[in-house]
């Protein structure tokens, strides 16, 4: 099928435009008849042999001229499996154009290009938190292809995390009851030892019934998605800590001793900050830049702790704009595309202007980071 949201243009009765963005087209010259037709009824519910049969009938050509323009469709990322069918793609490349009047002079097969959703169905990645910007992140993952995500809430969920593009009153509420019902069931329970907490349940302050929750909106936005914790041998593509404050040390360290890549993400009320996406040895931490704000600020310390127990609740609007900004720069690395913006940097967001901006950062001789 037809990725979602691509739009064609019969340019004339033997050229067909697929997409109008200059990196996202491709023009298909001398096509045979039916041509547009064909490609308008790929929505995934015939298949191809269903499709191109009556064509053959109709127009006493051989299938060969419809299977060819599709096959080179499908090299060129331009057709999916309607099984992995989502959001359109940014293909490589520019303007190109292929005429099919005549058979393609026969050349050594090679193996046709892999679309970039194939290999976001393989990413694991995990999001650390529970505020608006958290929910954002997650459901934007999810929509976006990525097929294994795992919500980490750092605290119980709370009504101010709700978002338009998150989660929903319906799932907070069907948390909170959950956790009243387990409240009321321990009360009238014998006193017991509490159970060690599994991996994920690391975090303080969460609750099982808030990772149902956000599990719950993962799968409204993405049915297939996968929400659970990465298996022990399995080693996350990405982490993202959507946290309320600036994370903690303990977590970083244990990022960057395990060489897992992670993007931190926040905003207060005023302002959102994206970045840095850390590369455990090969780019500037988060420490490298608390390090730096030290040298130049000795107080500065007392105002990361200050952060770190902080609850801010962005407004809607600029929680949205972060995640967006956010996912956009998670993607690009995952899909390897282009080397994002937010390594050795930050890019930051005002609500007065609504400008970003992105602050470069280098690594500092001091920080943990250069051991590893």
């Amino acid at each position: 099928m037809l990725p979602v949201g691509l739009t064609m243009v019969a340019r004339s009765a033997t050229t067909i435009q697929l997409g109008v963005d200059r990196a996202r087209r491709v023009l298909v010259h001398d096509a045979p008849p039916g041509t547009f037709d064909l490609l308008r009824s790929l929505t995934g519910d015939s298949t191809v042999g269903d499709l191109v049969g009556p064509l053959v009938g109709r127009h006493a050509l051989p299938p060969d001229r419809w299977l060819r323009i599709l096959d080179e469709l499908a090299e060129a990322g331009f057709l999916v499996d309607s099984a992995e069918n989502g959001p359109l793609l940014p293909w490589p490349g520019t303007v190109r154009s292929q005429r099919h009047a005549e058979p393609p002079p026969v050349e050594d097969e090679s193996p046709p290009a892999v679309p970039l959703r194939r290999g976001r169905q393989d990413m694991v990645t995990i999001v650390v938190g529970s505020g608006r910007i958290a929910g954002s992140v997650s459901a934007l993952l999810a929509a976006a292809g990525v097929r294994h995500v795992h919500p980490e809430p750092h605290r119980p969920l709370r009504p101010t995390d709700l978002t338009p593009g998150g989660l929903a009153q319906s799932e907070v509420a069907r948390g909170n009851r959950s956790t009243a019902a387990m409240r009321a069931s321990d009360s009238t329970a014998p006193p017991r030892r509490r159970p060690r907490r599994t991996a994920d349940e690391a975090a303080p302050g969460a609750r099982q019934a808030d990772r149902e929750a956000l599990a719950a909106m993962l799968r409204r936005v993405a049915p297939d998605v996968r929400v659970h914790p990465p298996a022990g041998a399995v080693r996350p593509d990405l982490v993202v800590l959507a946290t309320d404050g600036p994370p903690d040390d303990i977590t970083l360290r244990d990022l960057t001793t395990e060489r897992v890549p992670h993007l931190a993400v926040r905003a207060t009320e005023l302002h959102g900050v994206v970045g840095p996406l850390v590369l455990p040895g090969r780019s500037s931490c988060l420490h490298c830049h608390d390090l730096h704000r030290r040298d130049a600020d000795p107080g500065w310390p007392a105002v990361l702790l200050a952060l770190r127990q902080g609850i801010p609740v962005p407004p809607p609007v600029l929680a949205s704009s972060v995640a967006a900004i956010a996912v956009g720069q998670a993607l690009q690395y995952l899909d390897g595309a282009r080397r994002p913006d937010a390594i050795d940097g930050t890019l930051e967001l005002d609500l007065d202007d609504w400008r970003v901006r992105r602050r470069s950062w280098r690594a500092h001789p001091e920080c943990f980071c250069r051991l590893h």
